[in-house]
């Protein structure tokens, strides 16, 4: 009866999160800068061209930790390349991820009240509504980190060679997202000392062959495909960790303000902040009383104290992994104090809340942005303009209709084209066609309406002023778009 009842739990659930998620996927967001960074590689390698987005960028985006292009890229090839595409890939990723998460709150709990609490708090969460409606590698690096923690958890059931079925998925995670990393030193930190506490050493020892076998695969892609060492990987991607020029307690001081201002928002998201990072704390207390709940716990702070400490920052998607255990240790805790009713009033009091401001960011979201040009429509009006193989001067976040095109854009790395920067680009006549926007002068971000950096807001308007003049000088109007969202599009040709 209560495998019934877990059922209909995910039915419910399931047909509610498809039900927040699915409308207006390419209205709400606008097209962020990453998605086409990272939409570019797995197009490539798509089309037989391996894992390369020259094309876009030039940079990362999955060229070199390949896992989310990988599986990007294997989806469109069956449903293609749209934004619309590439978005319902992240959204049955969010799917996926809640049937593993059935399966991780079967094994922790036989209450269908916790399966309840954990479902409604985390489809409602804002930045999981954002992570599974946008082109980025959280929506598939948290399946794997998920599969490993079940795999984890079964393993410490007694089936230990699920030790080595664990390490190799957090490892594969990594291969999406770097961040994963962490994770995979903090399962090796607590099964160590699970190994050290039973005097058995095979569990860290399935554990670290897991991880060792991914780690193989990931050398041998640099070696034959990317002719690079891991040293070479590290200084590739070296850049993601924490220097200290100053002192080490003011730089930690400066990054939390960032996570305050960038994730918080201020004080608009506060409490959400307060209860994401509050809860792996509140659960370390319950060493005696619940383990299950203390080494939740101790996954959580242990995963994020260490990437406040060694990352450069902690970017607010990435905040969906300490989220996950957040909110599971939370609906653990629910259960916990169902006895105890005044400390359980406090309990529920705190979830409601924390509810109700997520519900809050993802209303103001819809509300804000329902009414904006779905990017489907700029898409299908740009494709049918633009020759294939056409060379284009344009904007990043309008690639997905050309993405079959030689594409300049205000992210272009020119040592990785043929002109040697932008103004000796212009100066040749090989630009068949520009699609620019005013909307590259816009001072906010497209989710959060944060303030754009001054640097980069300087840059885009240097590189749309000099875009702009060349058009109108030595191109032809063809057409234009009026947008909400995107600005006024204006096509141009060199055709007469």
């Amino acid at each position: 009866m209560k495998k019934n009842k877990g059922m209909f739990l995910l039915l419910l659930f399931s047909i509610l999160y498809l039900a927040i998620e699915f409308p207006l996927l390419t209205t709400i967001t606008k097209v962020w800068v990453d998605e086409p960074w990272y939409a570019g590689t797995a197009y490539n390698f798509s089309q037989g061209h391996g894992f390369t987005n020259e094309n876009v960028v030039g940079l990362y985006g999955g060229d070199v930790l390949f896992g989310y292009p990988l599986f990007l890229g294997a989806f469109m090839k069956i449903f293609g390349s749209s934004l619309f595409a590439c978005r319902m890939f992240s959204l049955m990723c969010g799917y996926i991820l809640l049937v593993i998460m059935f399966f991780i709150l079967r094994e922790l709990t036989e209450d269908m009240r916790v399966i309840f609490v954990f479902y409604l708090l985390f489809i409602f969460s804002s930045t999981v509504y954002i992570v599974f409606r946008t082109i980025r590698p959280e929506a598939i690096k948290i399946i794997f980190s998920s599969m490993s923690l079940l795999f984890l958890v079964k393993a410490y059931k007694g089936k230990p060679l699920l030790f080595a079925v664990s390490g190799f998925l957090i490892v594969a995670g990594a291969l999406c997202h770097p961040d994963e990393l962490i994770f995979a030193f903090v399962f090796l930190i607590i099964i160590a000392a699970y190994s050290i506490k039973i005097r058995n050493y095979r569990p860290v020892l399935y554990y670290s062959a897991g991880a060792t076998a991914t780690i193989f695969i990931f050398v041998f892609f640099l070696h034959v495909y990317k002719n690079m060492t891991l040293y070479d990987f590290y200084i590739y991607y070296g850049r993601r960790l924490s220097v200290y020029d100053s002192s080490l307690i003011g730089d930690l001081i400066l990054k939390f303000n960032n996570i305050i201002k960038d994730y918080a928002l201020g004080f608009k998201r506060l409490f959400i902040l307060i209860f994401e990072i509050g809860m792996p704390v509140w659960g370390l207390f319950y060493f005696k009383k619940n383990k299950r709940i203390y080494y939740l716990s101790l996954i959580g702070i242990l995963f994020f104290t260490i990437s406040f400490v060694f990352l450069e920052r902690i970017v607010t998607r990435g905040f969906i992994s300490i989220i996950l255990y957040s909110i599971l240790i939370f609906a653990l805790i629910f259960q916990e104090e169902m006895k105890r009713k005044k400390i359980l009033f406090i309990v529920i009091g705190i979830g409601a809340v924390y509810l109700l401001n997520n519900f809050a960011a993802i209303s103001f979201l819809i509300l804000r942005d329902r009414e904006n040009t779905p990017y489907s429509v700029i898409e299908k009006k740009i494709d049918n303009m633009i020759d294939d193989d056409a060379v284009v001067l344009s904007h990043l976040n309008f690639y997905f209709p050309m993405k079959n095109n030689i594409f300049y854009n205000d992210y272009t790395i020119y040592s990785l084209t043929n002109a040697v920067d932008i103004d000796s680009l212009l100066n040749t006549d090989k630009i068949d066609f520009a699609v620019l926007s005013n909307s590259a002068l816009q001072n906010k971000t497209g989710t959060s309406g944060r303030a754009e950096k001054k640097e980069s807001l300087a840059d885009f308007a240097r590189y749309y002023m000099k875009a702009k003049e060349y058009a109108e000088t030595k191109l032809n109007l063809e057409d234009s778009i009026i947008t909400k969202g995107y600005g006024n599009i204006y096509i141009y040709s060199r055709k007469k």
